[in-house]
């Protein structure tokens, strides 16, 4: 056996053990499912290439410009808690919330007098009741039968072969697993919308906890995730299980409790995500000590039981490095995506569509920036329908709520930390401060309405 065969071998012995043991129990398991599961991990996580990219995607853009790059060394670093980190989460509550008309009232931060959230299992607790399926398989099929139609209309042109080839560019070794990325990716977009999927509107309006909540608790995650330097898929994790819980255990949730699901979620994900993830003890010192490392582990044990232990869930930077490469998009422009598809985890609004749906809004908003266009058949492409499966009539609406959320970052916030991280940091080429993000076209993407006054038209 050669040894760049071993290595293939190796890492899919590592991914498979990694999914078997984070997934404590299950009922079935099909075994092509977790074959195509092990491959997705290796296929979709950045990988050491002879151009040199380790676990960065820029790099993966325009392959041909990356060949004189060094390859990155791994670089260790501290892990001692965070000093520079407020606890903003629920500090600013106090402040903002409290006197926001649209919040109740009385919605104050957590204190160490306060009695601390009583986390712990109940056995004899009944399971979390699962929707109705009916829905699920319903939805699940009319995206499987688009998709066939599609890409059946695709494939009986002259030059329907071009489709084929997407994933056969020599952009790295074997360990990529291209040639089968057509399947892997059916199978991460069929099971987003199979397994737990999200629901509109899934936080109770009869509960403590409100979206406004939600905006703020993401901001104070995004500070210590960019902190922390962590991975972009810990984020995309981290998120994707909060959600999954609030949309079971909204109603009964207390403000109080709300930091502390916020953090073990994002324990949880750095554990299952990261090769050398924080201390417990630097989740407990970011919330200044209002959680214990007992409340975390608790607050962790009972994420994890709501959710099934369901950690496999397919993240929308997957569906958008897949995308930028197919249609040849630049640093600038898949940087751009990025930052889109980042304030998607922070809105309300789009936070129940799936992550393929999300990622191909992004970047075809990324397109009509970098294209100066406001037509969106302009900026679209026939692969971006091939891969994803829904067509640019299906992106226009979520289109228009991202236009209008990114919009909304050129006006001075607290809660702005998506927005700081691009526009300060290099390595995302700053593209927060792109003239695009601020100018008309921006505004007509966004159908943003003007009174005579100058002022925006909220009504």
């Amino acid at each position: 056996m050669s040894r760049k065969t071993g290595k293939l071998v190796s890492a899919f012995i590592r991914t498979a053990r990694r999914y078997f043991v984070a997934r404590a129990h299950f009922t079935t398991l099909d075994r092509s499912a977790a074959i195509l599961f092990c491959l997705s991990r290796m296929l979709t996580r950045g990988t050491r290439t002879r151009f040199g990219a380790f676990g960065n995607e820029n790099n993966m853009i325009s392959a041909k410009e990356n060949v004189g790059l060094q390859k990155n060394g791994i670089v260790t670093r501290s892990r001692s808690a965070l000093s520079d980190i407020k606890n903003r989460g629920f500090g600013v509550y106090n402040k903002e919330v409290g006197t926001n008309a649209n919040t109740k009232k009385g919605q104050v931060g957590v204190s160490k007098s306060q009695k601390s959230c009583d986390m712990s299992i109940d056995e004899g607790a009944p399971k979390a009741i699962i929707p109705p399926q009916s829905p699920v398989q319903s939805e699940l099929k009319a995206f499987r039968s688009g998709r066939h139609a599609i890409r059946s209309r695709f494939l009986v042109q002259e030059t329907g072969k071009k489709y084929l080839d997407y994933e056969n560019e020599d952009f790295g070794d074997s360990a990529t697993v291209y040639p089968y990325a057509e399947a892997i990716f059916n199978y991460l977009q069929n099971r987003e919308l199979a397994v737990q999927p999200m629901h509109r509107d899934f936080i109770s309006s009869d509960g403590e906890v409100n979206p406004r909540m939600r905006y703020i608790l993401i901001n104070w995650l995004v500070q210590i995730h960019h902190s922390y330097k962590l991975q972009p898929e810990t984020l995309y994790l981290c998120i994707a299980i909060l959600d999954r819980y609030l949309m079971k255990h909204s109603k009964e949730l207390t403000k109080d409790c709300f930091q502390l699901i916020g953090i073990a979620s994002l324990f949880i994900a750095a554990k299952f995500e990261e090769m050398y993830p924080p201390d417990i003890s630097d989740f407990t010192a970011v919330t200044h000590n209002a959680f214990n490392k007992s409340d975390i582990r608790n607050c962790e044990q009972t994420i994890l039981q709501s959710i099934d232990f369901y950690l496999s869930i397919p993240i929308p930077l997957v569906y958008l490095r897949r995308l930028s490469r197919a249609v040849d998009a630049d640093r600038t422009m898949h940087n751009l995506a990025k930052y889109l598809l980042e304030l998607t985890i922070q809105e309300y609004d789009l936070a129940h569509l799936s992550g393929n749906m999300r990622a191909v809004v992004a970047l075809c908003l990324s397109r009509a920036l970098c294209f100066q266009t406001s037509n969106l058949e302009d900026a679209w492409s026939d692969a971006m329908s091939y891969l994803s499966g829904y067509t640019v009539d299906e992106v226009r609406e979520p289109l228009k709520i991202l236009a209008r959320a990114a919009y909304r970052q050129n006006s001075p916030s607290k809660y702005r930390a998506i927005f700081e991280k691009y526009r300060l940091d290099d390595f995302y080429g700053r593209v927060a401060t792109l003239p695009q993000l601020r100018s008309c076209l921006m505004e007509t993407l966004a159908d943003l309405k003007f009174d005579s006054d100058g002022e925006l038209n909220t009504a």
